[in-house]
């Protein structure tokens, strides 16, 4: 991803719908401890786009409406 990513201009970013910015190894590891360690999260999904906070999917959103994307 990174190799794809890191020659693109901030224009060429955004006509070709990539994020401004990359997550790092470790914000996504820190996402994927608590989503297997917090039981109240178990079944849940989480979408982070790296413009935005992550956010947990709400029960039963079966198209990710509420997220507005």
């Amino acid at each position: 991803m990174r190799t794809y990513w890191e020659p693109l201009t901030p224009e060429e970013r955004k006509q070709r719908g990539a994020p401004s910015r990359l997550l790092d190894l470790a914000q996504v590891a820190d996402a994927v401890v608590r989503l297997a360690t917090d039981e109240s999260l178990h079944g849940r999904v989480l979408v982070w786009w790296p413009e935005d906070e992550p956010r947990l999917i709400p029960w039963g959103d079966v198209g990710y409406a509420a997220l507005g994307r």
